[in-house]
Formats: C-alpha cells, structure tokens, sequence
C-alpha cells in the first residue's frame, strides 16, 4: 500500500522538472505554463514526501478495507439466504449438555 504513496510523489517531482524545462526552454511566465498555478502544491507534495506517502497509504488502505468489507458482508448476506446455509455449533469446553 506504501508504493501507491509513491506515485503522486513522483508524479509531483515529474511535474515540477517539466514545467521548469518548458519555463526555460520556451522563455515563458510560469504561470502561462500549463500547472503553473500548482506549483506551489506540487513543490510542497514533493518536498513533504514523508508525509504524503504514508498518508496515501492510509487512505488506500482504508478504501480496500471498507471494499472488502462490503463485498464479504453481501457474499455473506447472499449465502446466508440461500437453502443452503452452513449451521454453527459451538462447543465451549467444560460446559455438559446436562448443565444446561
């Protein structure tokens, strides 16, 4: 989940490289550039790679997680419903059925 950080990190740099070599080898404003107004937010992202990376990771994760989690609760839900359901006994050790 970590590598997914990665991207927009590198992407950034990428971003910045380019829009420098554009800058200096068509001899325009930056701001005519196209991005040129998120230089700023490109430069901080790039900079602040430690923080962008793993608060990536973060969110990827968390999406996968709540993806998967809905997907199991209606595979679950479906084979619950079906005639075919799977009945669970539980046994807890030490307890008779007399006891009971």
């Amino acid at each position: 989940m970590a590598l997914s950080g990665c991207l927009p990190v590198g992407t950034a740099g990428t971003l910045l490289e380019w829009q420098r070599d554009l800058a200096f080898t068509l001899g325009v404003a930056r701001a005519l550039l196209p991005l040129g107004d998120q230089v700023g937010a490109l430069r901080w992202v790039s900079t602040a790679w430690y923080i962008v990376i793993p608060a990536t990771a973060l969110v990827v994760a968390t999406f996968a997680g709540l993806t998967g989690g809905l997907i199991g609760t209606l595979i679950a839900a479906g084979y619950n419903r079906s005639p075919r359901h799977a009945a669970v006994v539980v046994e807890l050790p030490g307890v008779d059925e007399d006891d009971t």
